[in-house]
C-alpha cells in the first residue's frame, strides 16, 4: 500500500506538469500569434494603421490644349474650387453637410439633396459638394476644417472653349462618362472627371487625357484634415495643333449665319489649302456652345437643341450630303473629254430642252442657250449640252471620273462622323435597288442631280483637285514635325500667315489639256461676262477666283418662283471656287440648305470669305 504522502505529493507533481505544459502551449500559442501577427501580418496592419492616417485621392492631370495654326488656343483648362466629401462615419456626415451648407448658404433644396448623396451607400465617393466656389468661400472652410472630417477642397482644371460656337463642330466637348464607361476603372467615377464626347475632343480622347496622379492627405482620428504629404501631378496630356484658322473660321461662321431659307441657317463652307491639304476653316451652322456641357447641359437647352429643326449637333461639313447640282458639271464636263465625246470645239445646240426616251429633259434657261462648246456650257451652267453628251457617257464612266476627285468615299480627315456621300454605278443600283439603270438617270447624275450625293468637304476637295490636278488629301491636324503658319510683316504692314510647306502628292491620272479646258470654264463663270458669278466675283488682278454654281432641286416639277416659303420645298444654293486663277492656292465650298440660287446666295458668301482669306493669308 502506497504511503499516502507520496502519492499526494505524485498527484501535485502531474497536476504541475499538465498546467506546466499548458502554461508553455499558451505562451508558446500567443508568442506564435504576436510572431505572426507583428511579423507576417506587419505589412497588412502597417497598411491599415496608414490607412487610417492616410487618404489617397486622384488627381486629375492637365488636359492637353487644342491649339489652332497660329497659336491660338481653342480648348484649355481653367482652374475652379471645388468641396469633395468622403463620408467617415454614418453618424458625423449629417453634422458635416449642415456645416458645409451653413457656410456655402445653400438653399433648404440643395442641402436635401447633398444629404442624400451622402447617405447613399451606391453613390461612389467622394462626392462633390460645391462647384465653382469662391476664394471667400474656400477660406470659410479651411477655418472650420477640423468640423469637416472628410471634406478636401480640390481646385481641377475645368474645360474651357475661347472659341465655343464658332468651333463646336470641330473641337467638340466633353463631358461626364456615361453609366457603362463608369466601369472602365475608378478614375472614371471622379466627380470631376471628363472624357471627350464628340469632334476632336473625343477623336483624340486617349491623347488628351494624360495620366492621372495621386495626392496623399493626412487626417487625424476624426478624419477631419491635418496636412498634405504629397502629390503627384501625374503626366498632363499632349497638345493638339489643327490646321484650322480661328480668325478665319469666325468669319465664316458669321457670314453664313442666317442665310439659309426664310427663318433658318443651315448652312456649310469649307476652305482648304490646295498645296498642303490643310483645312483652314470648316463651318457648319447653325452652331451650339460647347461650353454648356462641361458641367452638365441645362435640360431647356438640351431641349432646344433637339427641337431645332437645323440639326445644330451635325457637323454638316462632314455629315451632311446633298446632291451636287451644277457644281458637279466640271466632272461630266472632264469625264466627256477624257473619252473624245467632245472637245474644246464640239458645239452643240440648247433650244431650251433635250429630248430622249420619248421625254423632255428642260435646261435652267427655258429660252434656251443656242450654240455652246464646253467653255459657254460651264461658264452659262448649260443643262442640255451636258445631258446630250450625257446620253453617249454612260453612268459607269461618268462614277469612275468622280471617284478620282474624291467624291463618293470618306475623306479619310481626323474627325468622328464623316459620311462617304454616293456616286452610283450600275452595280450600285442592282444592289441597293435590285433595279436597272437607266440611261435617263445618267442624264440626271450629268447635272449633279439624281442618286449623286456629297458632303460639302467632298466638294471642297474636289475643287482642290480640279484646281491643282494632284490627288491632294485633306488633314485637320498639322502632324509634330510640321510646323504651323507663319506670321510675317509685308512691306505695306500687312500681317498675314503665311502656309504651311506643301505635301507630296501624285498626279491626278487626266490629260493636263483636258483639265485645262474644265478649269478656264471655271475662269469664265466667275470672269467673263455672262458668266453665272460674273456679277460677285472678286475684282483683284492678283487674285481672280474660278468657280462653278449650283442650284439643287429639293421637289422635282415645281419652279422655283412658285415655291412657298416652306423649307423643306426650298432649292439648296450651291458654290465651289479656288483662287488665284493661276497658280491655284486655296478651294472653297459653300451650301445653303434651302437658300434659292447659288449665284444669288452662296456664291457671294463664297466671295466675300475669299476676300477675307486673301485679307488674312495673303495670294
Amino acid at each position: 500500500m502506497r504511503n499516502p504522502k507520496a502519492q499526494k505529493r505524485f498527484g501535485f507533481g502531474r497536476r504541475a506538469l499538465v498546467l506546466g505544459v499548458g502554461k508553455a502551449t499558451l505562451l508558446t500559442a500567443l508568442a506564435a500569434r504576436l510572431y505572426y501577427l507583428q511579423v507576417g501580418e506587419s505589412e497588412k496592419y502597417q497598411d491599415m494603421a496608414e490607412g487610417n492616417r492616410v487618404r489617397l485621392y486622384p488627381v486629375l492631370p492637365r488636359r492637353g490644349k487644342i491649339i489652332d495654326r497660329s497659336g491660338q488656343v481653342l480648348a484649355t483648362g481653367n482652374v475652379q474650387y471645388r468641396v469633395l466629401f468622403t463620408p467617415e462615419r454614418s453618424a458625423d456626415d449629417i453634422r458635416v453637410i449642415e456645416k458645409v451648407a451653413e457656410l456655402l448658404q445653400w438653399d433648404e433644396g440643395l442641402f436635401m439633396q447633398m444629404q442624400k448623396k451622402a447617405l447613399d451607400r451606391s453613390v461612389s465617393p467622394p462626392i462633390l459638394l460645391g462647384n465653382a466656389i469662391s476664394w471667400e468661400q474656400v477660406a470659410k472652410l479651411e477655418v472650420h476644417a477640423q468640423k469637416l472630417a472628410g471634406v478636401v477642397i480640390d481646385a481641377p482644371e475645368v474645360r474651357y472653349y475661347p472659341y465655343a460656337k464658332h468651333m463646336a463642330h470641330i473641337i467638340g466637348y466633353v463631358g461626364r462618362p456615361s453609366k457603362d464607361e463608369m466601369e472602365d476603372g475608378p478614375l472614371f467615377r471622379h466627380p470631376d472627371f471628363r472624357i471627350g464626347k464628340n469632334g476632336l475632343e473625343g477623336k483624340f480622347d486617349d491623347e488628351l487625357q494624360g495620366k492621372a496622379g495621386v495626392r496623399q492627405i493626412e487626417v487625424n482620428a476624426r478624419g477631419a484634415f491635418v496636412r498634405e504629404l504629397s502629390v503627384d501631378r501625374g503626366t498632363p496630356g499632349a497638345d493638339i495643333t489643327v490646321t484650322i484658322d480661328a480668325d478665319l473660321q469666325r468669319f465664316v461662321i458669321d457670314r453664313l449665319a442666317g442665310q439659309g431659307g426664310l427663318d433658318v441657317e443651315g448652312a456649310s463652307a469649307v476652305v482648304m489649302d490646295i498645296q498642303t491639304g490643310d483645312v483652314l476653316s470648316m463651318a457648319s451652322v447653325p452652331s451650339y456652345d460647347s461650353n454648356q456641357f462641361v458641367r452638365g447641359i441645362k435640360p431647356d437647352y438640351w431641349k432646344m437643341l433637339m427641337d431645332s429643326s437645323d440639326s445644330p449637333m451635325t457637323n454638316k461639313s462632314i455629315a451632311a450630303q446633298y446632291p451636287p447640282g451644277s457644281t458637279f458639271k466640271p466632272i461630266t464636263a472632264l469625264a466627256g473629254l477624257e473619252l473624245g465625246l467632245i472637245t474644246e470645239k464640239t458645239r452643240r445646240y440648247c433650244p431650251g430642252f433635250f429630248k430622249y426616251g420619248g421625254r423632255k429633259f428642260h435646261c435652267w434657261h427655258r429660252p434656251g442657250h443656242g450654240h455652246v462648246d464646253v467653255y459657254g456650257a460651264l461658264q452659262h451652267s448649260c443643262n442640255v449640252f451636258f445631258y446630250s453628251m450625257a446620253a453617249e457617257l454612260g453612268i459607269d464612266n461618268l462614277a469612275a471620273m468622280a471617284r478620282k476627285f474624291g467624291l463618293g468615299t470618306k475623306c479619310g480627315i481626323e474627325m468622328p462622323g464623316e459620311k462617304p456621300g454616293l456616286v452610283p454605278d450600275k452595280a450600285w443600283k442592282r444592289a441597293m435597288l435590285d433595279k436597272p439603270w437607266y440611261n435617263g438617270e445618267t442624264l440626271n447624275s450629268s447635272i449633279g442631280q439624281g442618286y449623286l450625293l456629297v458632303t460639302p468637304l467632298q466638294l471642297a476637295l474636289m475643287t482642290a483637285r480640279l484646281a491643282g490636278g494632284r490627288q491632294v488629301m485633306p488633314r485637320i491636324i498639322l502632324p509634330s514635325q510640321a510646323s504651323a503658319s507663319e506670321m510675317v510683316m509685308l512691306d505695306s504692314g500687312q500681317k498675314v500667315f503665311l502656309p504651311g510647306e506643301e505635301r507630296e502628292f501624285s498626279s491626278i491620272e487626266v490629260n493636263p489639256r483636258n483639265l485645262a479646258i474644265v478649269q478656264e470654264g471655271m475662269n469664265r463663270v466667275v470672269n467673263m461676262a455672262g458668266g453665272t458669278m460674273y456679277t460677285n466675283r472678286l475684282e483683284m488682278s492678283d487674285f481672280q477666283m474660278a468657280g462653278k454654281t449650283g442650284t439643287v432641286q429639293v421637289l422635282s416639277n415645281r419652279t422655283f418662283k412658285h415655291t412657298p416659303w416652306k423649307k423643306s420645298e426650298r432649292y439648296h444654293a450651291l458654290f465651289v471656287g479656288y483662287a488665284p486663277v493661276v497658280n491655284p492656292r486655296y478651294a472653297i465650298s459653300v451650301v445653303v440648305e434651302h437658300g434659292g440660287y447659288g449665284a444669288l446666295i452662296a456664291g457671294p458668301i463664297g466671295r466675300d470669305i475669299m476676300q477675307e482669306v486673301y485679307d488674312k493669308l495673303g495670294g
